[in-house]
C-alpha cells in the first residue's frame, strides 16, 4: 500500500514537472548596421537593442519570437528572427501549461498593434533632458519591444516589481530579468 502511494505521488510530480513550461526573454540587436538599433544601444549603455518573448511551439518543433518591430507588434519563428538579429542574452522563466496559453493568448490580442516611435522619443527626452511629456506615452495602443514585454508579464503576474511599463526600456527589463529570473535559456524543453 505504501508503495502504491509513493508510485502515485511520484507520477503526480512527474506530471507536474512535465507541465512546467517556460518563457524565454530574450536580448538583441540588429545585425549589420540598422541607425535605431545603434542608437538605442549607444543611448542605454547596452550591447543589446531590442527586447522580445520566446516560446516554444510543440507542434512545429521550433520556437515563435514575439516582438513590437518594423512597425508593428509581430510574430515570426525563431530561424527567421535569427537573420536579422544577433542574441545577446535570454533568460527563461518557468510557467505552468496553463500560464503559457494566458501568455500566448496577451500576446495575440495585441498582434498587429503599432510599434510607438511617440514611446521611444518620449523615454530619450525623460533619460537625457528630464523632460516628461506624458502625451507620448500611449499605453495599450501601440508598443516598443520592451514595453511589450514588460506589459505581458506585468499582466500575467510575472513582473515581480512594480515597473511604469509604458515607460520599460529594454535595459530596464534585463536588469530586472538578469536579477529575478537568473536563469539561461539553453537547451529549453519544448
Amino acid at each position: 500500500m505504501l508503495h502504491k502511494k509513493y508510485l502515485i505521488i511520484g507520477l503526480l510530480e512527474y506530471k507536474r514537472i512535465y507541465n512546467m513550461k517556460k518563457v524565454i526573454i530574450g536580448f538583441s540587436k540588429a545585425k549589420g548596421f540598422k541607425p535605431l538599433s545603434w542608437t538605442i544601444m549607444a543611448v542605454e549603455n547596452t550591447p543589446f537593442s531590442h527586447a522580445y518573448m520566446k516560446l516554444s511551439n510543440r507542434h512545429f518543433n521550433d520556437y515563435d519570437i514575439y516582438q513590437a518591430s518594423k512597425g508593428l507588434v509581430n510574430h515570426v519563428i525563431e530561424e527567421n528572427f535569427l537573420k536579422e538579429n544577433d542574441v545577446v542574452r535570454e533568460l527563461s522563466i518557468p510557467i505552468e501549461s496553463a500560464e503559457k496559453m494566458k501568455i500566448i493568448g496577451m500576446i495575440r490580442k495585441k498582434l498587429g498593434k503599432p510599434y510607438s516611435v511617440k514611446t521611444l522619443i518620449g523615454i530619450f527626452l525623460l533619460q537625457k533632458f528630464n523632460l516628461k511629456f506624458n502625451f507620448l506615452f500611449d499605453g495599450d495602443v501601440a508598443y516598443i519591444c520592451s514595453e511589450l514585454v514588460a506589459r505581458v508579464l506585468k499582466d500575467s503576474g510575472k513582473l515581480p516589481v512594480d515597473l511604469d511599463v509604458d515607460k520599460a526600456t529594454p535595459k530596464q527589463l534585463y536588469e530586472i530579468c538578469e536579477k529575478y529570473f537568473n536563469e539561461p535559456a539553453a537547451q529549453q524543453p519544448k
